[in-house]
């Protein structure tokens, strides 16, 4: 009885490490690749979040962390106008793609100012993998 006792133990710390453990034995998380802890700036360093930029504001960056994303995986950032008096609603403007190459945990995406100034309106950036978006960070131009 003892032993039966003894294994029962020894198997449930077993469980408890294994499931403790979000992560897969190929280091990619549990709960799927993400882009985790976005800032939307204007500012290089990435420090201040903004959702609300000027119309002369010089380029406008998406900082990004990445959890549980395989190497060889494809990220891609689509600049979108939603509405503006300028475009068709939902028009891409530009978009960026790089892959996961080694030791990438970050990075960030980019768009400078169009020529004549940002038109005032609605916007977002859809950040993919391998051409599903993970997530979308929406601002507006004033």
């Amino acid at each position: 009885n003892a032993v039966m006792n003894k294994c029962a133990l020894l198997l449930a710390v077993a469980l408890a490490v294994g499931c403790g453990s979000a992560d897969k034995a190929d280091g990619t998380s549990a709960s799927g690749p993400a882009f985790k802890n976005i800032v939307l700036t204007d500012e290089e360093d990435g420090k201040t979040t903004k959702s609300t930029f000027a119309k002369d504001t010089m380029r406008i960056y998406a900082y990004f962390n990445l959890e549980g994303v395989s190497m060889g995986t494809k990220i891609n950032g689509a600049w979108i106008c939603e509405k503006s008096d300028v475009a068709e609603p939902n028009f891409k403007i530009d978009e960026m793609s790089l892959p996961v190459v080694p030791p990438m945990n970050s990075g960030s995406f980019s768009i400078s100012r169009p020529n004549a100034g940002w038109p005032v309106g609605e916007y977002r950036v859809d950040m993919s993998m391998d051409g599903v978006v993970k997530d979308s960070v929406k601002f507006t131009v004033k």
